[in-house]
C-alpha cells in the first residue's frame, strides 16, 4: 500500500471517528440535557442560554480556526 492510499484510509478513519463523537454530542444535548434542565425548572433565559450557545461557539471557533491556520504555515 503507497503512502497515498494509507493517508486516505486513516484520513476516512478519521472522519467516521469525527462524525460518531458529533452525533453522540448532538444528541446528548438535544435529547438528554434540555429536558434535565426543564426538570430543574431552569428559568426560560437560562434555556436558550443553554440552546444558543452550541450555535455560538461553532462560528467562534471557525474564526478562531482561520486565524489558527494563517498563523502556522502548513509546509515544514
Amino acid at each position: 500500500m503507497d503512502e497515498l492510499e494509507k493517508n486516505k484510509k486513516q484520513t476516512q478513519i478519521f472522519s467516521v471517528k469525527e462524525g460518531l463523537l458529533a452525533n453522540i454530542s448532538f444528541g446528548l444535548a438535544d435529547q438528554y440535557i434540555s429536558p434535565y434542565f426543564i426538570a430543574l425548572k431552569i428559568s426560560s433565559f437560562g434555556l436558550g442560554l443553554l440552546n444558543a450557545i452550541p450555535n455560538i461557539l461553532g462560528p467562534i471557533f471557525q474564526i478562531w480556526a482561520s486565524y489558527l491556520i494563517k498563523a502556522i504555515s502548513r509546509k515544514k
